[in-house]
């Protein structure tokens, strides 16, 4: 496998001891074991590890402030950056009713520049669209990583089972809104029926 641009950015990082704080998107559980994959990552050279699900509180709160500012305006929201560039590029006419909330990558990464500001955020997620959304915030410096290239990374650095790991934990975490992956993940874990009644948003997924 040809190493990514991405990749090859964060082994250059790791091999100068560049102080990283990883940041796991929610769908991590799929592709690694909790708590072991805390563990690999601290031994990789993460000195922080972050759950994604962190910012994504935040990223609830705003959406249910825009509700609440304008209860009457059409909303649309998702996290992910695709739908994102396909109504400013293919639908315009819908951006009014794009909401302004932080994607949560964009959130965790905010969080992470106020505690942790000495490091880079990492972010490691599912998805290749995610590069491009992270180049869309220089401010932030997002380096941006599929689970495959960290899988690669960790192989790299002989990084391997060690049972100490199962005793890691999130430095920052929470279970809240780890059910953001899910369809209607963001409704549900932002208890949207508290403000709409179900006949006042749809979840849609899929083509």
């Amino acid at each position: 496998m040809n190493p990514t641009l991405e990749l090859t950015q964060l082994i250059d990082l790791l091999e100068k001891k560049a102080p990283l704080t990883a940041m796991l998107a929610p769908a991590f559980v799929i592709d690694f074991n909790y708590p072991q994959i805390v563990g690999k990552l601290k031994r990789l050279g993460f000195k922080y590890v972050v759950e994604v699900a962190v910012g994504a509180i935040d990223t609830n709160r705003q959406a249910l402030q825009e509700l609440k500012n304008q209860p009457q305006k059409r909303l649309i929201t998702s996290p992910c950056p695709t739908i994102d560039q396909m109504i400013k590029t293919q639908y315009p006419q819908l951006l009014p009713f794009l909401s302004r909330a932080d994607s949560p990558m964009v959130a965790t990464a905010l969080i992470v520049r106020q505690k942790f500001p000495e490091t880079q955020p990492v972010f490691i997620g599912p998805c290749l669209v995610k590069k491009l959304e992270a180049a869309r915030y220089p401010d932030l410096d997002i380096l941006s990583l599929t689970f495959k290239d960290v899988v690669v990374a960790l192989e790299h650095f002989h990084i391997v089972d060690d049972p100490a790991d199962a005793k890691s934990s999130f430095d920052l975490g929470t279970c809240n809104t780890r059910i953001y992956p899910i369809s209607g993940g963001l409704a549900e874990s932002a208890n949207l029926e508290a403000v709409l009644s179900k006949d006042e948003y749809r979840v849609v997924s899929g083509p």
